[in-house]
């Protein structure tokens, strides 16, 4: 476990009521679009009531577990990152999937 993993889990213990909820998604795990929007949309859904964005400010905060503070640290930079990886490990595994259904029918 990074030093990351572990602030965000005691953060998380921590952190106030959200309202609202994550987007909904129809079909499989992850049935978004490849776009950038629609990364945002996995950002949000994976880490989104640890992130905030202050237009005004054009700045990200982070819940720190007590409250919001600036992202100096560029968390929500490392939390896209990680989406995107996560993206495409999903993708690496249905490739595989689809791999060994054309093994098994012999095509």
């Amino acid at each position: 476990m990074t030093m990351l993993d572990d602030a965000r889990k005691r953060a998380k213990q921590n952190r106030p009521a959200v309202k609202g909820k994550p987007p909904a998604t129809e079909g499989g795990s992850d049935s978004l679009n490849l776009t950038d929007r629609a990364n945002g949309q996995r950002l949000v859904r994976r880490d989104g009531v640890d992130l905030r964005y202050v237009g005004l400010r054009r700045k990200w905060l982070t819940w720190s577990g007590n409250r919001w503070q600036i992202d100096w640290a560029e968390v929500v930079m490392e939390d896209a990152k990680a989406t995107a990886c996560e993206l495409f490990s999903s993708a690496i595994k249905e490739m595989q999937a689809i791999g060994e259904l054309l093994k098994e029918t012999g095509s």
